[in-house]
């Protein structure tokens, strides 16, 4: 919650909006590409959301989405350790690869994170990654995504 908090009254301070265009592969980077730290995407809904997040190592970060503007900006260090602390203490290597949505009009959440992906739908987040959810949706919802 504290980064929820933190990305609401702070991360604003460094977003910009971008510009129409491809959104970012889920898939590994190509050479000459800065290494992601973390890729977000939320899909479904009743209105057919496809919002993506991908967070570098260094805190900057782009948002691309279906129904909204996109952004890019950068989180602050406060931002981008708690993110981190979430990441880590979510023990993210050992959540399932697949979490099944109980609701065919939920949210399926698809996370890249330490060379690893994992799927899980509303309702059947598990506890540990529900923190991180939360966070990497707010910065979705905070600078540009739907």
């Amino acid at each position: 919650m504290l980064l929820l908090a933190g990305l609401v009254a702070a991360g604003c301070a460094g977003s910009r909006p971008a510009g129409p265009g491809p959104a970012p592969s889920p898939g590994p980077s190509t050479p000459g590409q800065a290494q992601p730290l973390i890729r977000y995407e939320r899909t479904g809904g009743i209105a057919g959301f496809h919002d993506r997040l991908v967070v570098l190592a260094d805190g900057s970060y782009t948002v691309t989405s279906r129904h909204g503007p996109g952004g890019t900006g950068v989180l602050s260090p406060a931002e981008l350790s708690e993110l981190r602390r979430l990441l880590d203490s979510a023990g993210f290597a050992s959540i399932p690869a697949t979490n099944p949505p109980p609701y065919p009009d939920g949210f399926e959440h698809h996370i890249w994170y330490a060379d690893r992906e994992v799927r899980a739908g509303d309702g059947a987040v598990p506890p540990a990654l529900g923190p991180v959810v939360a966070a990497l949706a707010t910065v979705v919802r905070d600078h540009g995504g739907s």
